[in-house]
């Protein structure tokens, strides 16, 4: 990708959603592109021995394997559940996990998770008080996409223990598509189309805002809930830069709709229509 997204000063992160998106990551034809891969949680489920055997092959050539848990935790019959995150963090070759709620960061900190916690954008903290309080559960995080140059610099700036950690911590999200709402009001549900089990576990779904603007759904059959993004992509990759400037070295690129086609293209450095989102807002 040019503008610097590959640039050696990084500790680059790719959150994977499907098994295509993840082959393609692995067959593009370049240098290695990557030091962590992180993994749904629906995927590693769902895995079978093929894709077993992908991941393993990934992690002994030296990239670290991250599993991201649900957006939901549900504890009902039938749904994912601890149980299932138990198993998924067994795994020899998961070294970390992604926490999208206070749930999952307080289970892991309750069974004394001894792998790496890093809580993902809807934890993210919009001040000091409160990323102080989410590095008592968390080792690393991310930062919030509502916040620009200016505030994150705030955010990072002070010269004491928790601006330290926070640092070392920080990880920016330079490409994907954000998360608006997680949602139990199922579309498929609503619209009568509800398969009445866990297999459409990743189904995309389109809405249509009132300018036509369309809206992807993933569902998550297997919490019994859905995620709504952003209709149009964050692209940072021509701000390396600045966020070198800020003091951050950990970026990462969450995939979500993206086809097979449209991976390549990306990590060809042709990412199709984006948004640099609030990140340069206010700035000259």
């Amino acid at each position: 990708m040019s503008g610097g997204f590959f640039d050696q000063r990084f500790h680059r992160t790719i959150l994977i959603r499907t098994k295509e998106q993840l082959q393609a990551v692995l067959s593009f034809d370049g240098e290695r592109r990557f030091d962590r891969i992180c993994l749904e949680q629906a995927l590693l489920c769902a895995a079978d021995g093929n894709l077993e055997e992908t991941i393993k092959s990934t992690f002994d050539n030296g990239i670290t394997i991250f599993a991201a848990l649900s957006h939901m935790l549900r504890e009902e019959e039938g749904r994912s559940g601890t149980e299932e995150i138990r198993r998924i963090l067994d795994w020899e070759m998961i070294s970390g996990a992604l926490v999208r709620n206070l749930e999952e960061a307080a289970f892991l900190k309750e069974i004394g998770y001894p792998g790496i916690v890093e809580a993902d954008q809807a934890l993210a903290p919009w001040n000091r008080a409160a990323l102080g309080e989410l590095l008592e559960l968390a080792d690393e995080w991310t930062i919030s996409p509502e916040l620009n140059v200016h505030e994150i610099r705030e955010l990072l700036g002070e010269a004491d223990p928790i601006g330290e950690k926070a640092r070392s911590g920080a990880e920016l999200v330079v490409y994907g598509r954000t998360p608006m709402m997680v949602s139990a009001g199922c579309v498929r549900k609503t619209t009568g189309r509800c398969p009445g089990g866990r297999e459409s576990t990743g189904y995309t779904e389109v809405l249509r805002d009132r300018k036509g603007v369309r809206i992807p759904v993933i569902t998550d059959c297997r919490n019994c809930c859905n995620v709504i993004y952003n209709a149009v992509p964050l692209y940072l990759g021509r701000q390396a830069d600045r966020i070198d400037a800020l003091g951050i070295r950990r970026i990462r690129m969450d995939l979500t709709t993206e086809n097979t086609e449209e991976t390549l293209a990306l990590l060809a450095g042709q990412p199709g229509e984006t948004t640099a989102g609030r990140f340069l807002k206010g700035v000259e």
